[in-house]
């Protein structure tokens, strides 16, 4: 049984558009699934297609040159317009300019490419393809693609589980806290082949993304930051403080939190400020884009200690608002003054501000934090993220709405 990706019929719809669709997202997240799963599904409406990755020398060798994969795409594809996908497309040198080429040559073909080295393959494209592509970001599995897949699909939500089987609720919830979400880790019951799996992407990912950035000699070091870095996961980021851990030097730590998050290992955000007297207004904040990287990094992987439940709840709070709101353009903050009143999640969008505590807890307590931040900002929904459903009329009464983390 496959795992259904959500965004792979946004990534079907827009197949039909002449735009480039670069999927783009970390090593082993399920791109090339899905894009031969376009592909099949484009072979059964009797299209052509054709399959290029970078990773084969005879593929590769077919974008020496434009004409060259011209003179290869017209003795191939038959008819008056075919589909074109090129994996691990961040290979190519000039790879932007390369792709601008064949655009504007207004050939009767729509090309599909996908690339790991994120950060590699945008800063190819950016300029090149600007007004030509639209980007589609691959994550590890979500929380909700993992517990639909783990029933058997006999749900169509989250909340139908929570209310059908509460009890194999909480042991997918702590299964996905335990291992996380990359598709290979999923799909595998056996716990010591989950542990080799993600030993591999991990060191997939530094001997070839990472690589890709930075010089050999220097992977010790970025192995040490992201050790140290699992320490500060849903914490403020003092570069200072990693310097004297990982022992290089302040901007070299900036950069290489860059590659991180451009390779999507993490993701900052950052603090929420527009009153500044007494807000944080620079320090980011990090978060594991998957729960199972992060254990990684902390040398826990396949081990939940009750006491880091809370800690591991609240990652899974942000990554569901962060898909949630990926598309629209909305930023997820944080927000924290320096008398130490922190609110986890702050979003402001389309003159809606929300500000969201995470409490894992089954008891809800000290909302002290979201009073001050009303305080400052008098138009703000106070919202708590729980486990379970709450019925509280102390809390309705202060207008502060508590959710679900199946209801987000």
């Amino acid at each position: 049984m496959k795992i259904k990706r959500k965004i792979y019929d946004q990534i079907y719809k827009h197949i039909a558009e002449k735009e480039i669709t670069m999927i783009i997202g970390p090593r082993q997240s399920g791109k090339t699934t899905i894009m031969k799963e376009v592909q099949r599904n484009l072979i059964l409406e009797k299209k052509e297609t054709v399959y290029l990755n970078l990773d084969i020398e005879r593929d590769f060798s077919l974008l020496d040159s434009q004409e060259k994969l011209i003179n290869y795409l017209k003795a191939t594809i038959r008819s008056d317009y075919g589909y074109v996908f090129i994996d691990e497309f961040q290979k190519k040198k000039d790879a932007g300019i390369f792709l601008k080429g064949m655009y504007d040559m207004d050939l009767p073909y729509k090309f599909i490419i996908s690339g790991s080295g994120s950060i590699e393959l945008k800063e190819k494209t950016h300029e090149s393809l600007a007004g030509r592509k639209r980007i589609f970001i691959v994550y590890p599995v979500s929380l909700e693609e993992f517990f639909l897949y783990k029933t058997e699909y006999r749900y169509n939500s989250l909340k139908e589980i929570h209310d059908f089987e509460p009890n194999k609720e909480t042991v997918l919830l702590e299964e996905y806290m335990t291992y996380g979400g990359y598709p290979k880790v999923v799909i595998t019951e056996n716990k010591e082949e989950k542990y080799l799996i993600i030993n591999e992407i991990v060191e997939s990912f530094l001997h070839k993304d990472a690589l890709a950035l930075i010089k050999y000699e220097k992977l010790d070091d970025l192995q040490k930051l992201i050790k140290v870095l699992g320490t500060y996961n849903g914490s403020m980021i003092e570069y200072s403080n990693l310097s004297d851990a990982v022992g290089i030097a302040p901007q070299t730590i900036k950069n290489y939190i860059r590659y991180l998050e451009e390779t999507h290992v993490v993701k900052r955000i950052l603090p929420y400020s527009k009153k500044r007297i007494g807000e944080i207004t620079k320090m980011p904040m990090l978060y594991f884009i998957d729960i199972g990287f992060l254990h990684y990094s902390l040398g826990t992987f396949g081990n939940l200690a009750k006491e880091k439940e809370g800690f591991l709840f609240q990652n899974i709070a942000w990554r569901i608002l962060e898909e949630k709101h990926m598309h629209t353009g909305a930023d997820i903050n944080y927000w924290r003054t320096k008398d130490h009143q922190e609110v986890d999640f702050v979003i402001d969008y389309q003159d809606k501000l929300n500000a969201y505590e995470v409490k894992y807890s089954v008891s809800i307590v000290s909302t002290n934090a979201l009073y001050s931040f009303r305080r400052r900002y008098k138009k703000a929904k106070l919202n708590i993220i729980v486990k379970d459903i709450k019925e509280d009329k102390f809390f309705k009464k202060e207008s502060i709405e508590i959710i679900p983390y199946f209801l987000l």
